[in-house]
């Protein structure tokens, strides 16, 4: 289960690297490049604007890959003992690859906002919901494991 869930982020980054690929080409050359919260555009730029979020994405999955493999290097809200060290660490690495999946499929549905602008925007708000739901449960089960 573990390896399935840790290969969901790649999975996104593909999904995404290959959107941002097939839509590249039948984009016009203005498109939105940002949203309010209502999800009204607001702001324009080219059609190579697109790449921005992919890149994003991939530097954030890296990022977040490498933290949650290193979990002796995180901070925590309790203290670490030799008793629940394995717990907290454990823990911790999970927090990062579920926030890595959220984050995923937040970039992978920002890039295609952008080259669908009819698509709903509250199901980034929705995905935005879901990271701080992934903290308040990592906290909660965190202080339960002192």
């Amino acid at each position: 289960m573990k390896k399935i869930i840790g290969f969901l982020p790649i999975l996104f980054l593909i999904a995404n690297a290959i959107l941002v690929t097939i839509c590249y080409q039948d984009l016009p050359d203005i498109i939105p490049s940002h949203f309010n919260i209502k999800g009204e555009v607001d702001g324009y730029g080219d059609k190579s604007t697109i790449i921005i979020p992919l890149m994003i994405h991939i530097g954030i999955t890296l990022l977040l890959s490498w933290i949650g493999n290193h979990p002796e290097k995180h901070n925590y809200s309790v203290t670490i003992t030799e008793e629940n060290k394995a717990a907290q660490y454990a823990l911790s690495s999970r927090l990062m690859r579920n926030l890595n999946i959220v984050i995923g499929s937040i970039f992978t549905t920002i890039s295609y906002s952008i080259a669908h602008p009819t698509f709903p925007k509250f199901f980034v708000l929705m995905e935005l919901g879901l990271i701080f739901g992934v903290i308040v449960v990592h906290f909660y089960q965190s202080s339960n494991k002192k």
